[in-house]
């Protein structure tokens, strides 16, 4: 007891450490808890280190190529850790990955298009061994589902795009696009005619997103500003159910411009005599023997500038018109699908046997013409089989059995007018009409009985006798 007592008045009289001793004896404990938290950071750091697995996996495009994704890159985002797919869309990091849990996800040129992002993914890492992970776009149909909130059985898909100034490529916001299309219904009482329409209007950035777009027909769409609009182009969604169409706008009221061009033979030769016009517009002139046009007042934006030529299909170029106009636009003209066949005149000399005028209109090769050479390969057809061969009908079914539509001049599905020897057919049950036209005629007549068939598409081809000017198309039947 005696020497604690000593040591402990030792320790009362020794004197208090100044400011200064506190400061170091601060400073000295600082460094000693620094140099053990580095030690142990550097344990922690080798032990990771030792701590790694091997992650890799694939990358499949679901929305647009049904296909392994070529050239993603594939991120883990809490290391910022970046790997690149092959061409058949396999992936794997470098080096190993460390332990852990993270997110992981990938970047896309085509998704970029789409203004959409992959959804990021949890990633676990194991301390060792193999991770495989297989990341792939959403499906079209449950893509669009969760954009626009449709239900699972809706066949309408989604149209995404931007809309910028045509002269300084701004973006516009605050412009509409839309688009109109026509349903029918067939009921007992006859076919209801429905007008359809949909429109999305642009953010700050000139992006928008149109849902609801049909998409087992072509559709006309557009984007407006106020008192200015651009041309209609064609959209066909089809099965891909999501498309991206960007749209150029002016915003110089009634401002025009010109373009100028030269039109290609599905050869690549200069087509002379080809009609070239601007859809939706009066704007229309004809190829020079050099193949050169000028369309002199075209609307400033998005225009369709189509060129037509007897034996070639249809051409329709899209393109953007400036203040400036365009100097040169080439239009390529492809190869007819329908092959025109050689018209023989038969009668007795110094008689017209073709009264009707059938053979004059197929020199012309403005419709789809089959004459008494074709019609007897197939002898035994009758008018459902036949009318399956002419391009532009698309089949349907309906209480009476198959019936035949076309693209009518108001973008959606319509069904033809028929005339037999020249004057109009008219179902006798006016339920479900389409499907009863073709099965009236096909029950009189068959393939032996026809002695030529002409089938018209509309937009200007239609002869004005077999024209009733609602539309649509034409089917002309003659019989023997």
């Amino acid at each position: 007891m005696d020497a604690l007592r000593i040591a402990l008045a030792a320790l009362a009289a020794l004197p208090a450490p100044t400011a200064s001793a506190q400061a170091a004896s601060a400073q000295a404990a600082t460094a000693q808890a620094a140099t053990a938290q580095a030690a142990t950071a550097q344990a922690a750091t080798s032990q990771a280190a030792t701590a790694q697995a091997t992650v890799g996996g694939t990358v499949f495009d679901s929305l647009r190529t049904m296909a392994p994704l070529k050239a993603a890159t594939v991120v883990i985002n809490e290391l910022a850790r970046y790997a690149t797919t092959d061409a058949r869309g396999r992936f794997e990091f470098e080096g190993g990955v460390p332990a852990g849990t993270y997110t992981i996800t990938f970047l896309h040129p085509s998704l970029d298009s789409l203004l959409v992002a992959a959804e990021l993914v949890p990633l676990k890492v194991p301390a060792a061994g193999r991770v495989s992970i297989r990341l792939a776009t959403p499906a079209p149909g449950t893509f669009v589902r969760r954009v626009c909130r449709t239900a699972a059985e809706s066949s309408s898909g989604l149209l995404i795009g931007r809309v910028r100034d045509v002269d300084d490529s701004s973006a516009v916001a605050g412009a509409a696009v839309r688009t109109a299309w026509l349903e029918f219904e067939f009921t007992a009482g006859g076919i209801n005619r429905y007008a359809r329409q949909n429109a999305a209007q642009t953010d700050e950035r000139g992006n928008y997103l149109l849902c609801g777009v049909p998409a087992d027909m072509t559709v006309d769409v557009l984007a407006a500003l106020d008192s200015t609009r651009t041309g209609a182009v064609g959209v066909f969604l089809d099965k891909l159910l999501v498309l991206r169409r960007d749209f150029a706008i002016s915003r110089r009221r009634d401002a025009v411009a010109i373009v100028a061009g030269s039109v290609l033979t599905p050869q690549r030769r200069v087509a002379s005599g080809a009609l070239i016009g601007v859809l939706g517009t009066e704007q229309s002139t004809r190829s020079t023997e050099q193949g050169r046009y000028a369309l002199s007042a075209v609307p400033l934006g998005t225009q369709s500038i189509e060129a037509k030529l007897i034996g070639a299909q249809p051409a329709t170029v899209v393109v953007d018109v400036p203040s400036a106009g365009n100097p040169e636009l080439t239009i390529a003209l492809a190869k007819s699908i329908v092959a025109l066949p050689t018209v023989s005149i038969l009668g007795r000399r110094g008689t017209v046997s073709d009264k009707t005028g059938f053979g004059e209109r197929q020199r012309q090769g403005l419709g789809y013409f089959m004459d008494e050479t074709d019609l007897r390969k197939h002898a035994d057809w009758d008018l459902e089989s036949l009318l399956a061969r002419a391009p532009g009908l698309a089949p349907q079914w309906g209480r009476a059995g198959r019936y035949y539509t076309m693209r009518g001049t108001f973008a959606g599905p319509c069904i033809p007018n028929y005339y037999v020897d020249g004057a109009p057919w008219f179902a006798m049950d006016m339920g479900s009409a389409g499907s009863n036209v073709m099965k009236d005629i096909s029950s009189v007549y068959r393939a032996s009985d026809l002695r030529g068939v002409e089938v018209y598409r509309g937009l200007g081809s239609i002869p004005a006798r077999f024209d009733r000017g609602n539309g649509c198309g034409s089917v002309v039947i003659w019989t023997k």
